[in-house]
């Protein structure tokens, strides 16, 4: 903003939406690969039923699902901001060109 304009950089804009919705594509990707097999190997405690991995797992099931249910709600919630993004960078510019062309048919201020 400056001197009371508000400046709408759209190729800005849409860049950050889509980069932050290829990213949240990323994070999916690796919430069905590593995250997968932390959920599933953890199922299996490989760290064995002694006490040692009894101890570990009491702190380690706790937690676990929790974190990859959040890892993917994470990478939805950034998907859709990306492409929220997106779509209000576009409805501005095109709100913005109408405004123009209404003031242009006007003959201006």
């Amino acid at each position: 903003m400056d001197g009371g304009e508000l400046r709408l950089d759209l190729d800005a804009a849409v860049r950050a939406g889509s980069d932050l919705h290829d990213a949240a594509e990323r994070m999916t990707r690796l919430r069905e690969g590593a995250g997968e097999l932390l959920a599933t190997g953890g199922a299996a405690s490989p760290w064995g039923r002694d006490a040692l991995g009894k101890a570990f797992a009491a702190n380690y099931d706790p937690y676990a699902e929790p974190v990859l249910r959040l890892w993917h709600d994470a990478a939805r919630r950034a998907a859709l901001m990306g492409e929220q993004i997106v779509a209000a960078a576009r409805r501005a510019a095109a709100v913005d060109e109408a405004g123009a062309r209404r003031l242009d048919r006007t003959g201006g201020l």
